[in-house]
């Protein structure tokens, strides 16, 4: 009975919209903590790309499922927010998939992405890292 009731408010908390952290070193310390990797949204104030990206594609359930699982997700603001120089950000929106161990970017999309299997076969490819 447990099991079916941590379910149901698993698969209820997936659906709600997903909540980003917005201070980067508090998102690196729990990534370590829960072994889990950084997803770093970097955005500006009025840049309606990264609104839709936010409301779209990163709204997709399939999306919200594998965050949950296996990242922590921050988002920064471009121009206001402290994070490591290393983040070269080129263009609003982008997206950094992060080791929180050694503070290596895996993986980086540049702008708005419709697909949700462009961040799926990110997924993916972290996955097979890990193995």
């Amino acid at each position: 009975m447990r099991t079916v009731i941590l379910l149901i408010l698993l698969t209820l908390s997936i659906q709600a919209e997903l909540k980003y952290q917005n201070d980067y070193k508090t998102a690196l310390e729990e990534a370590k903590k829960d072994n889990k990797y950084l997803f770093v949204l970097i955005t500006i104030k009025n840049c309606r790309w990264c609104k839709k990206l936010k409301r779209t594609t990163l709204n997709e359930q399939e999306i919200k499922e594998n965050l949950a699982k296996g990242y922590i997700a921050v988002e920064l603001d471009r121009d206001s927010s402290d994070y490591p120089k290393s983040i070269e950000v080129e263009g609003v929106p982008t997206v950094f998939i992060i080791d929180p161990k050694s503070g290596d970017i895996i993986r980086d999309i540049v702008g708005f992405r419709k697909d949700k299997n462009d961040y799926l076969k990110w997924f993916r490819y972290v996955e097979n890292i890990e193995e």
